[in-house]
């Protein structure tokens, strides 16, 4: 940028006016403001995965240079909170001025080539004599949109003097940038509970998005918006839509990250190894977005998945990933445990359920699964509501996100294998609605490296396990007695629990 500041000289008969240049330069900018979140540079290593390419999916250090840099352009990506303005630092460089010179910077922002939300801005500023460095802040008018995106910002900027008694003359220059749209200040992604009322627990300042790097937002917008990257949230609707969007594409990815594995926990595998609560080898919450690396199989025939991929998550670890990913961009959600349950108990009786009865908010408890006594070789024991698979073994629950709006989303089940009535609601409205499609779903091809020879339906039936022998011992909704040798005869005979 360049201005002129008129010098005099004068004679007997005549005074002459000539033009001294004095060159100002726009020589970093920082994206700033009381609105906006710090983000984290890109990684491609991690100190527990090794040597691994994690293919700028970790997170580094936290940006804190200029987001804009003379003779480097475009550096840093910055984020925003949405129907925010924006605040923008500059750093002007002239040479040494021999007096002060008042000049006012106009910067008019486009958002993806529109100037209908920030709006054009002037600031005055003054440039101190003998400095050659000059800084100043500018909040543009209007406001982002009221979405969740990412944008390409351009900055027109110009200068122009104060008082008409000095004329300056510039080039014109933009300079492109972007900037993520989020819909509130971060969240801590490990923080649940188990109270409809919370909202979350927000991050400190200096902590920012605490888990967004620019790979892992452009990640989030483009599973939500395609192309576009922006994804409107003024309404219930459209924030129903947003989280069902981010829940269809963690899960939909057959053959491709995030792989499953129902063996482990909400933590990811180190290693190909299960993960364990407070396990030395658990990969942080933060880096949960790790569960996106496209990593090569580590033993392509083995049968688990846990013995292919470093990297795989079971059905909570699924959960966690989509809690993850929406408290960087200010959205919380709980994990949920659903449980087993049926109103069909032996001997006729109906058990009084209610919705809350049959899940638990932010953490698993085994208060909360559906028990009933039988009598097995003269004691009493005491056996489990559990969903049954095609060895005998079974599930205790179904991992789920719920929304704040009140949708159950679970995790590590493609929403291919979704009645489309639930596609419609974009996530299942109770508990048992969703208890009543998991214990009708079908094993068509294998479970857990087993082929089968023909599609196994799952069920519900009252399960115990033998503390001496080992045994399973199984009671249908009669309260007849099966082993291992004659489970599936549950089924068979329409023996099994009802869903509620």
């Amino acid at each position: 940028m360049l201005f002129f500041v008129a010098a005099a000289s004068t004679s007997a008969t005549k005074k002459k006016v000539t033009l001294k240049k004095i060159a100002v330069k726009i020589q970093e900018i920082h994206l700033l403001g009381d609105h906006s979140h710090f983000m984290y540079k890109e990684e491609s290593s991690h100190a527990k995965t090794g040597a691994r390419d994690l293919m700028n999916w970790g997170i580094g250090a936290k940006i804190a240079e200029a987001h804009w840099v003379r003779g480097t352009g475009f550096k840093w990506p910055a984020c925003y909170t949405r129907e925010k303005p924006i605040t923008i630092k500059i750093k002007l460089t002239t040479p040494a001025l021999k007096k002060n010179a008042d000049v006012i910077v106009e910067v008019t922002p486009l958002i993806d080539g529109s100037g209908a939300y920030l709006k054009k801005k002037a600031q005055s500023v003054t440039l101190t004599a003998g400095n050659t460095t000059h800084d100043l802040e500018i909040e543009t008018a209007g406001k982002l949109p009221n979405e969740i995106g990412r944008y390409k910002l351009e900055l027109k900027w110009r200068i122009r003097s104060k008082r008409k008694a000095k004329r300056f003359r510039m080039n014109p220059l933009t300079t492109k940038h972007y900037i993520y749209g989020i819909y509130a200040e971060p969240l801590k992604p490990d923080y649940d509970s188990a109270s409809l009322a919370d909202a979350g627990q927000k991050t400190s300042n200096s902590q920012g998005t605490l888990t967004a790097t620019k790979k892992r937002f452009d990640h989030l917008m483009y599973i939500t918006a395609g192309k576009s990257r922006r994804n409107k949230c003024s309404s219930q609707a459209e924030l129903i839509e947003f989280y069902w969007k981010m829940h269809k594409g963690i899960n939909d990815t057959p053959g491709a990250p995030p792989h499953f594995d129902a063996g482990h926990n909400r933590f990811m595998t180190h290693n190909g190894k299960r993960s364990k609560p407070n396990g030395s080898n658990n990969i942080p919450i933060e880096d949960q977005w790790l569960a996106w690396v496209n990593s090569p199989p580590i033993n392509p025939g083995a049968a688990s998945y846990s013995d292919k991929y470093w990297n795989d998550l079971s059905c909570i670890g699924h959960v966690q990933l989509l809690k993850t990913m929406a408290a960087s961009i200010g959205l919380f959600a709980r994990r949920t445990w659903i449980y087993p349950h049926t109103k069909k108990l032996p001997g006729g009786v109906n058990a009084n359920l209610k919705d809350p009865d049959i899940f638990s908010l932010g953490k698993h408890t085994k208060a909360k699964m559906q028990t009933h006594t039988f009598t097995l070789g003269g004691s009493s024991v005491t056996a489990t509501c559990k969903l049954l698979e095609p060895d005998g073994g079974w599930e205790n629950f179904e991992a789920c996100l719920m929304t704040p709006l009140g949708k159950f989303l679970p995790g590590g089940y493609s929403t291919r294998s979704t009645p489309k009535r639930i596609k419609k609601t974009k996530g299942f409205i109770s508990a048992a609605d969703l208890i009543q499609w998991w214990a009708n779903t079908t094993r068509r091809r294998s479970y857990r490296g087993i082929s089968l020879s023909s599609p196994f339906k799952r069920f519900m039936a009252w399960t115990y396990k033998h503390p001496i022998t080992k045994a399973y011992h199984y009671w249908d909704v009669d309260g007849n007695h099966y082993t291992s040798a004659n489970f599936k005869d549950i089924i068979a005979n329409g023996k099994q629990l009802p869903p509620p």
